[in-house]
């Protein structure tokens, strides 16, 4: 029998206790409410627009796109099992939900109220959803009328039904402290996720400076757990982060509906294989830059944000059906990590495609769907996120303890090639030229100034122009020229230099040449370098004519330092495609050494 791992175990436990928490304060929460206020019902008819006077009934909907609905009758009094008490006095205190509407009551065609919300008189710049109270403006006999108007085109197409399925008797704080409790455990799990975010936003923070590998993953994640915790609070329809500012609650809210989906689409992006991942990062650009546009055209008041999400909303779904289709695709060859990973992704974005149509079609008017699927999959992800985050972490402190000691490596080699006798020797040439030939010493100083900048710049890891490497052998022969004269000559056969070359490659080599080859001999030599390109291999050719040497036999204390500098270049060119350094020599005749990588 499979062996389960403890893991799992603990992680499906956390999430049973969640919901189970979830429905039980749920259940005590609605029946505390229902003791606590009596239903307010709209008895009577209804016109949309310029159409006919209809009657309203308890299973009407009725649809408020961009325009004006009139209602007329009665306010009734109800039991929350729906007992009629009679017509509702007046003076009697109401309260109702305005989703993005305002309008006025009037009785017996005369002006009693007007709401702030929405009013054309200010331009509609209160522009937000909010519970309003007004006292009762008619006898239980007179006839009331209730203008409502919708400036927007898209978003609140149920906000006439809200208005009238949201009407209660209002008993002021008692009131606010039973709406409050209601929504308590969305408006506690939204606030746990934004303090969980601002947590790993942290995290991000500390392994951005420590340049620990995927931190961008970090990023994302945290940020896409702040704006949905932020919508998980924000959509309320009681809680307002900004005090008792509606605005300020509506405007966070579109925001939150703008950049949650961004950052969900980055997240599915670095899930996506090899090509997959480019047409993926495609997708979430063209959306982020949108979102962008979106925020500064509502900052510079061309449109207001609440607007604004018709349109994101259709950019997101096309963007989200893109991305599910990149996601089926990118299943096959994952492996199990980064499986799970794709099927979370594709979960939530099959959910925020379903929402985005269901709002289109006015079967609800928020992310029921996407809440539910973050809910179930957000204490699984934690735990993943969990784990993920330190072992990230560790695997990039110990990839900076490589790092410095690649570092150390490094300078062993740059020191290893300023050999304390060259120094000496080419700094005793330069002093004999100093009272003969001023200028050519001048020039030599300079020569020898650059040599060693360029051994100091070989402790980067970073790559060169192999014009670089060749600027800096050339600037080494002219100071060996110095002592040996005519016995160093140099031929360049360069039919090949757009390339890069980690530095002290090619060097090495033919410092051996000179010091190994050449100068052992009486009369010197020649050394040759070359360089070709076929089918972007590129190969580096160093020839000398000098003593030679025998490849199998036992390195000698004379010959290891010119073993180890061999080792070295080798060790570097072995990590580039294909990179590989072979030695041939014959005694009497010479040595050629062949550096080939592919480009």
């Amino acid at each position: 029998m499979k062996k389960v791992k403890p893991n799992l175990v603990i992680c499906l436990a956390l999430l049973i206790i969640s919901v189970v928490m979830i429905v039980v304060v749920v259940h005590n929460d609605n029946h505390a409410f229902a003791a606590s206020s009596l239903n307010v019902t709209f008895q009577g008819e209804y016109k949309a627009g310029s159409g006919n006077w209809q009657p309203i009934e308890s299973d009407t909907k009725i649809i408020c796109p961009d325009g004006e609905v009139r209602l007329k009758g009665y306010f009734q009094l109800e039991f929350s099992d729906g007992t009629v008490l009679g017509g509702v006095p007046k003076g009697i205190s109401l309260i109702t939900y305005f989703d993005h509407i305002g309008g006025e009551i009037y009785v017996n065609g005369q002006l009693e109220h007007e709401f702030d919300t929405e009013n054309k008189l200010y331009g509609y710049s209160p522009c937000a959803a909010d519970w309003i109270s007004f006292d009762c403006p008619a006898e239980e006999n007179e006839i009331v009328e209730i203008v409502l108007r919708n400036p927007h085109k898209f978003g609140n197409g149920n906000a006439v039904d809200t208005f009238l399925n949201s009407m209660y008797t209002y008993s002021g704080a008692a009131f606010d402290q039973f709406l409050s409790q209601q929504n308590a455990p969305q408006k506690t799990f939204g606030i746990v996720i934004i303090v969980i975010s601002f947590i790993i936003l942290g995290v991000a923070i500390f392994s951005t400076i420590l340049k620990v590998p995927y931190s961008g993953m970090i990023w994302i994640f945290g940020f896409m757990m702040l704006f949905a915790g932020g919508f998980f609070v924000l959509d309320l329809p009681n809680y307002c982060i900004g005090g008792s500012s509606s605005v300020f609650n509506s405007i966070a809210k579109s925001l939150c509906i703008i950049l949650y989906p961004a950052f969900m689409f980055l997240l599915t992006e670095n899930c996506l294989r090899d090509k997959l991942k480019k047409a993926g990062g495609i997708v979430a650009g063209v959306c982020g830059g949108f979102s962008i546009a979106a925020v500064i055209i509502a900052f510079t008041g061309k449109m207001l944000i609440y607007d604004l999400n018709y349109y994101m909303l259709m950019i997101q779904h096309a963007a989200a059906l893109v991305l599910i289709v990149l996601c089926v695709m990118s299943f096959k060859g994952s492996d199990l990590k980064q499986g799970i990973m794709t099927a979370v992704c594709l979960v939530a974005l099959l959910s925020l495609a379903f929402d985005i149509v269901a709002v289109f079609m006015g079967v609800w008017h928020t992310a029921v769907v996407s809440k539910l699927v973050f809910a179930a999959v957000f204490v699984p992800a934690l735990f993943y996120s969990l784990i993920f985050i330190p072992q990230n972490i560790n695997a990039g402190l110990r990839e900076k303890e490589l790092q410095l000691k690649l570092q150390e490596n490094q300078m062993s080699v740059m020191l290893s090639q300023i050999q304390p006798h060259f120094l000496y020797n080419a700094l005793s040439a330069i002093c004999d030229l100093c009272g003969s030939e001023p200028l050519k010493a001048r020039d030599a100083l300079v020569d020898f100034s650059v040599y060693l900048r360029e051994n100091m710049d070989s402790i980067s890891s970073k790559p060169v122009r192999f014009y670089n490497e060749l600027s800096h052998i050339d600037t080494y022969l002219k100071l060996e020229k110095l002592r040996f004269g005519d016995k160093i000559n140099v031929v360049y056969d360069i039919e090949a230099e757009d390339f890069e070359i980690q530095p002290l490659t090619v060097q090495p080599i033919v410092e051996n040449a000179v010091k190994h080859g050449i100068c052992m001999k009486e009369n010197g030599g020649t050394i040759t370098l070359k360089t070709s390109e076929e089918n972007g291999s590129i190969t580096i050719t160093v020839t000398d004519d000098g003593v030679g040497f025998d490849v199998n036999s036992t390195v000698t204390e004379g010959s290891m330092r010119s073993h180890i500098g061999l080792e070295n270049v080798r060790k570097r060119v072995e990590k580039y495609p294909g990179g590989k350094l072979t030695v041939e020599s014959e005694i009497g005749k010479g040595t050629v050494v062949t550096i080939s990588f592919r480009k």
